[in-house]
């Protein structure tokens, strides 16, 4: 599905001629619908990494391809969830939903029951008219889901969306994007918090301090739903917390062996 490859970003600082490197020469492919999560320290290039899937940067070097098609700059076949919901405060839920699929062709009623299914089913079929500042933290980012999913993107890049919700609000998004995403849609999901990560990912890729590089590359083996297994889900964040200060290069620790 995904095919990261040699990719290295620098950008331009401000002062000095020395150019700042966010990842050095980061290879992996992701599977059609698994469901991988990234962790690493703050500055790694997490973030760097989705907006260059997403089509909004270009590498300096390396590929990056989707079904063998090179991404050369943001398409509808990338949905992408930010850390903040990124809704306009002018629109209600609906028509934040509606303006993204007018676009694909998706127009007046066909295009508002499209974004109605959506809105039901991540549960805000009873505020599709209230606007953002009406809504709390955890809704918007549920519209703001529903306004990516109801777009059919090939593969979903979410960025730490839950980090600004309290745990309540968190655990039960969770739970909405792994009814609504497991074995169903191409995943890559960032993520500060190594419990959220064990607890979605059908694989995790553990990314070294920057620039950002692969150090853990692991295969989650708990059965699902995973919240009932807390012991196992307690020893899985113990062993990839001692990867997340891992400072060499090669080998890339994974499930598989040692990758060379």
């Amino acid at each position: 599905m995904l095919a990261v490859n040699n990719i290295e970003k620098s950008f331009l600082t401000r002062c000095g001629n020395r150019p700042f490197l966010a990842l050095h020469d980061l290879s992996f492919t992701v599977d059609n619908g698994e469901f991988t999560c990234i962790i690493g320290p703050s500055g790694s290039g997490k973030t760097t990494l989705i907006n260059l899937i997403a089509g909004f940067l270009r590498p300096t070097r390396g590929t990056i391809s989707l079904r063998g098609h090179s991404i050369q700059g943001p398409g509808p076949d990338r949905g992408v969830v930010f850390q903040e919901s990124a809704l306009f405060p002018w629109f209600t839920a609906l028509q934040n939903v509606t303006f993204g699929l007018a676009n694909l062709g998706y127009r007046g009623r066909k295009g508002k029951e499209r974004a109605l299914y959506f809105l039901s089913l991540v549960g805000l079929e009873e505020h599709t008219n209230s606007y953002p500042h009406q809504l709390s933290g955890g809704m918007k980012q549920r519209v703001a889901l529903a306004r990516v999913l109801a777009l059919t993107p090939q593969i979903l890049l979410l960025d730490e969306p839950f980090g600004s919700l309290d745990s309540q609000t968190r655990q039960v998004l969770q739970e909405v994007i792994l009814r609504l995403c497991l074995g169903q849609k191409t995943v890559l999901f960032i993520t500060h918090d190594v419990e959220e990560a064990v607890v979605l990912a059908d694989r995790i890729l553990v990314f070294g301090p920057r620039p950002g590089r692969i150090v853990g590359d692991f295969l989650i083996d708990i059965p699902r739903p995973r919240r009932e297994y807390p012991t196992a889900v307690r020893a899985w964040e113990t062993r990839l917390r001692s990867y997340l200060g891992f400072k060499k290069l090669h080998p890339i620790i994974s499930e598989r062996g040692v990758m060379p």
